[in-house]
């Protein structure tokens, strides 16, 4: 199975509203630092997204 495919099929609760919040702030913390953040090349922004995705798909499968 493909990783989207393995989220459908663990059939996942809906969220909570305190999840809800949580994922909200979390969102926000993020969003904030990325506004704030100094401009970077694309390119290395995208190394970075890659080394990321590597690192998740070693842990829990390729799921590209």
């Amino acid at each position: 199975l493909n990783f989207v495919e393995s989220l459908y099929e663990a059939k996942i609760q809906p969220l909570t509203e305190s999840e809800r919040q949580k994922a909200d702030r979390i969102i926000a913390r993020g969003l904030k630092r990325a506004m704030e953040a100094p401009p970077r090349p694309a390119s290395e922004i995208w190394r970075e997204f890659e080394a990321v995705r590597a690192r998740i798909a070693a842990k829990w499968g390729n799921f590209s």
